[in-house]
């Protein structure tokens, strides 16, 4: 489950007082209720990043877009935040972390009437899975990538697709986000999808920038 960590004094100590009002490009993506265009200050997770700036004098633009378009824009520095990002091995080459914001489970997602012993990650080898491209905070999974057959996309839906089309056995990502989106967008789905326990791992996520981005040191 997720848990959004109200902690803005933490970010704002993150975050280098700026005397004039400098712009800084703020992205997100379309996350349930935690970031979407449509959502009050575009998501509580966008919220809480679009607030800390202020508090120390920026003036935050924000975002919503697709996640992978997200992620570049900040590598090469044409945005200068992501609201939140779950943060690996790999990615810590690219970005520098700010304070945590989110607590996310990531777990196997599959339709109701698929098999399996329990959510472990040996439980489903051999399967055929999905998940985002560039997605960060999979060490589990990437350890034993080679074990399945992988499908990597760009968004959830494309996700749900396959899944619904049968030509994948499960999605790995947050469930919340996933049943979210299946409810606005796939009702179809609703009530026939299954989440397993125990979590493939569990994420903490946080704002991140590029480390070749000059505002790095003063946004960290």
């Amino acid at each position: 489950m997720r848990t959004l960590i109200f902690i803005l004094s933490l970010l704002i100590a993150s975050v280098a007082f700026a005397a004039d009002k400098e712009n800084i490009k703020v992205c997100y993506l379309e996350w349930g209720k935690l970031g979407g265009e449509k959502l009050p200050d575009k998501g509580l997770v966008p919220d809480v990043v679009a607030t800390t700036l202020r508090e120390a004098g920026y003036n935050p633009e924000v975002q919503i877009l697709p996640w992978v378009r997200c992620l570049k824009l900040v590598e090469f520095s044409e945005i200068d935040l992501v609201a939140g990002f779950w943060m690996g091995e790999e990615q810590k080459k690219t970005y520098q972390l700010l304070a945590p914001n989110t607590v996310d489970d990531i777990a196997f997602v599959t339709l109701d009437s698929f098999q399996a012993k329990s959510g472990d990650i040996e439980d489903f080898y051999g399967k055929r899975v999905a998940l985002i491209r560039d997605a960060g905070g999979l060490e589990k999974f990437y350890s034993n990538e080679k074990e399945f057959k992988v499908f990597k996309v760009n968004n959830d839906i494309q996700m749900l697709e396959l899944l619904k089309a049968g030509r994948i056995d499960a999605i790995i990502s947050d469930p919340v986000q996933i049943l979210s989106k299946a409810e606005k967008e796939m009702p179809e789905l609703t009530g026939k999808l299954k989440v397993w326990d125990p979590p493939i791992q569990r994420n903490i996520g946080a704002p991140a920038v590029s480390l070749k981005n000059p505002k790095k040191d003063e946004l960290v």
